[in-house]
């Protein structure tokens, strides 16, 4: 089921940064829309479990808005919101890595230092493959911003997710 999960993860990423330079709006967003209801179709306590996600996902739309309004990252198709807010992609985005999170990463849980220096190097692969797409452009300041944000940030989300152990319905055979 992991790999399933991780294979969902990456669909969204992809058809999130896709949404904006193919000028498809939505696309990203109800391919999120569809990995979330899974998830939590999964889970035992979906309200709990939705809380969780929203909070997450709501420290890295701020983390986002604060780049986009500091101009460390540029959106150039940004559809109905303006910045700072990020595009509907790019929060869909935060979703989708919420429930990365808590369905494939969980092996990271309680490993902060690890997590720390996973996130300072693939924080900025992923904004640059963001970049290599046009979904985004990215200051020439920004990976030292990216990768210093990074290195908190995800071991905070880590954290964030250890607050509720995840309790699934029904588990597959390994």
């Amino acid at each position: 089921m992991s790999w399933f999960l991780l294979i969902m993860y990456q669909v969204a990423w992809w058809a999130c940064a896709l949404s904006g330079p193919f000028n498809v709006p939505l696309l990203g967003p109800l391919v999120v829309l569809s990995q979330l209801v899974f998830w939590l179709w999964m889970i035992k306590n979906p309200l709990q479990e939705f809380v969780l996600l929203l909070v997450m996902s709501l420290v890295g739309i701020v983390i986002d808005s604060i780049l986009l309004d500091k101009g460390i990252l540029i959106v150039p198709a940004h559809f109905f919101l303006k910045p700072p807010f990020p595009p509907f992609w790019l929060i869909a985005l935060w979703i989708s890595f919420a429930v990365g999170i808590r369905s494939c990463l969980q092996k990271l849980s309680q490993k902060y230092i690890l997590a720390c220096l996973l996130g300072a190097i693939a924080g900025p692969i992923a904004y640059r493959g963001g970049m290599a797409l046009e979904a985004l452009v990215l200051s020439p300041q920004a990976y030292w911003i990216l990768s210093i944000t990074w290195a908190g940030l995800f071991p905070i989300l880590l954290k964030i997710s250890d607050l509720y152990p995840i309790h699934i319905k029904f588990q597959s055979p390994s």
